[in-house]
């Protein structure tokens, strides 16, 4: 019996020996670009960021570049030049963005010059957002609040869209995450919401469109009835720019599989591997030539949705 209970132990440390490996990556330490970030929105002063990346080894405590040269030009040709703000640490203008515009950018860095270009897209209109309670329950029988949102779509171009719920119930007033929604089986969000990654808002586009509208519904157990009356929760839609869609896109991904903000707040099992990691790191879109960072463009609109007993 002894002999059979040895044996045993040392195949079991033979195996275990097997299976260590020993991992070694060299990281570059000496990469560092130049980053330029800055998302117009209709009807406000455009603000740009500029920074140098920070190697792996590095703290996260970035070094705004205030020396570079910024301008914007807009699609009529009228150009100006953004003035460094030491308060919020970026370059800003005097002169409001304007939807239907396309706008380059421009950041002269000694000899370097980066560039990019977005165009604000129109006003997204949303023609209806109302919202139901007890008609609809989950698996285990808890009433849900039914959402039906309909938003009034150009179906003569392409159109992108972000959207988001903000409850003014808490206070202050918080936008609802993921985890509130419940039996998302809509086709536009089904289709494109990359779902699959607990995106703490809803992209899509108007491929899904019919005739001029898209119409989505969801189940959400976040906000329902409040002291008995009907919560007041507000539906934000941004009509987005490709270039913004591309990046908010890539920046799902990478959030989910880097453990950002919500996704490490509601591990259930504490399993170790979700705490550090979900998957392999994603890059994240640019448009910005000669370096990384984003130039996009939205327009917003919000409604505060019906309750319909």
């Amino acid at each position: 019996m002894h002999k059979l209970l040895l044996f045993e132990s040392i195949l079991m440390i033979i195996v275990c020996s097997s299976c260590i490996r020993e991992v070694e990556y060299v990281f570059d330490d000496d990469i560092s670009r130049t980053a330029i970030t800055c998302v117009l929105e209709n009807g406000t002063d455009p603000v740009v960021k500029v920074f140098n990346t920070n190697s792996i080894n590095d703290s996260l405590d970035y070094v705004d570049l205030k020396d570079a040269t910024v301008s914007i030009t807009r699609g009529d040709g009228e150009s100006y030049e953004l003035t460094f703000d030491p308060v919020i640490n970026a370059f800003i203008s005097g002169t409001m963005a304007l939807a239907g515009w396309n706008y380059e950018l421009e950041v002269r860095i000694s000899d370097v010059v980066y560039t990019a270009a977005t165009s604000i897209p129109s006003k997204g209109e949303i023609y209806q957002a109302s919202y139901t309670y007890g008609k609809h329950k989950d698996e285990y029988g808890m009433d849900l609040t039914h959402c039906e949102i309909t938003l009034l779509d150009d179906s003569l171009k392409e159109n992108y869209y972000q959207l988001f719920l903000i409850n003014y119930e808490n206070s202050p007033p918080a936008i609802l995450n993921f985890y509130g929604y419940k039996n998302i089986s809509n086709p536009v969000l089904v289709t494109e919401a990359l779902l699959e990654y607990e995106p703490e808002f809803f992209l899509f586009s108007d491929a899904n469109s019919e005739q001029g509208m898209i119409k989505i519904e969801f189940n959400n157990i976040s906000f329902s009835i409040f002291n008995g009356k009907p919560g007041k929760t507000q539906i934000v839609v941004r009509s987005v720019s490709k270039e913004y869609y591309k990046f908010l896109r890539s920046w799902i991904v990478h959030s989910y599989k880097q453990n950002n903000g919500q996704h490490v707040n509601v591990i259930d099992d504490l399993d170790p591997y979700r705490i550090f990691f979900q998957g392999q790191p994603v890059e994240l879109y640019s448009n910005i030539e000669n370096g990384v960072g984003v130039f996009g463009a939205y327009t917003e609109s919000r409604k505060f949705f019906t309750y319909v007993e």
